[in-house]
């Protein structure tokens, strides 16, 4: 397993330029979404989600391993979309657009956040929802990235399942992390929070 794990480091290395530029389109994204969202109406159906997802964070009776658990799921849907646009070259750009997708609804997110909840939503967004979907956009740009390099590079042996599997699982490892943080940061500090103050 170590021996996979440093052969896919070195291709993370060797193509480092195409994940810079997937994250930076990312960010580019987020800050797009910001900047389309800040004077839209409060009728989006943006609200409605960070709402739900508000009083889940903050709400008793809704269990942290029922939000971890579901934020597992939305995850394996992306690898799983990923996953079936990783044989052929030609996705790649689609891969990046769903990336950028992704920024610009973040992006939107924030805006609701602060809207609705003010200084509480900047500091829920800014601690749970962001850095989370940082990792979880990170783990897409890497398993993008492995299965770009399985597919351009000469040595290797083109659409190989088994690499893609393997790509898949390391994707799927930074997706984990990213829902293991949200989860960590819902049970040791904003639950405790919520609870004394």
């Amino acid at each position: 397993m170590g021996v996979l794990l440093k052969k896919k480091i070195n291709v993370i290395k060797y193509e480092i330029k195409y994940l810079i530029v997937a994250m930076a389109i990312y960010l580019v994204f987020i800050i797009i979404g910001i900047i389309c969202f800040l004077n839209s109406q409060a009728d989006s159906v943006f609200y409605g989600f960070a709402f739900d997802y508000y009083i889940k964070i903050f709400d008793c009776q809704t269990s942290p391993i029922s939000l971890l658990f579901t934020r597992l799921l939305n995850n394996l849907g992306y690898i799983l979309v990923f996953f079936a646009l990783g044989f052929v070259i030609y996705t790649y750009p689609l891969k990046l657009l769903i990336i950028a997708y992704r920024g610009a609804i973040i992006g939107s997110v924030s805006i609701v956040f602060i809207n609705l909840y003010g200084f509480n939503g900047f500091i829920v967004f800014m601690t749970v929802v962001l850095p989370q979907n940082i990792i979880t956009t990170l783990g897409l740009c890497v398993f993008s990235l492995l299965n770009l390099y399985q597919i351009t590079d000469v040595k290797c042996n083109g659409n190989n399942i088994k690499v893609f599997a393997e790509n898949a699982a390391i994707g799927f490892a930074f997706c984990f992390i990213g829902a293991l943080y949200e989860f960590l940061i819902l049970v040791i500090l904003i639950r405790p929070m919520n609870f004394y103050f």
